[in-house]
């Protein structure tokens, strides 16, 4: 398995020239998991999904909705390999 991790920046989503370098290191029966903090272009959406490779894409939206609903399903141990904490914020909803 291929991974590959982007922090999201001002500049912007993701795009296709991005999911195009990760697909080049890939060979037949590879998968690949690219995961930002931010989002993806309909370009590179259009490029991870058209690819002979499988190749899945979960933007920062996603990853957190798959954290809430899975992390604590998760075992101790496999928590140790990914320690994250819950954190609340308090605020107005202006």
């Amino acid at each position: 398995m291929k991974v590959e991790t982007i922090k999201c920046t001002l500049l912007g989503a993701i795009g296709a020239s991005d999911i195009r370098a990760l697909l080049g290191v890939l060979r037949a029966g590879d998968i690949a998991l690219f995961v930002t903090s931010g989002t993806f272009s309909p370009d590179a959406k259009s490029t991870g999904t058209s690819s002979r490779e499988f190749i899945r894409l979960i933007d920062g939206d996603e990853f957190i909705d798959m954290w809430l609903e899975f992390y604590d399903k998760m075992t101790d141990d496999d928590k140790n390999m990914l320690p994250l904490k819950r954190i609340s914020f308090l605020g107005n909803n202006e």
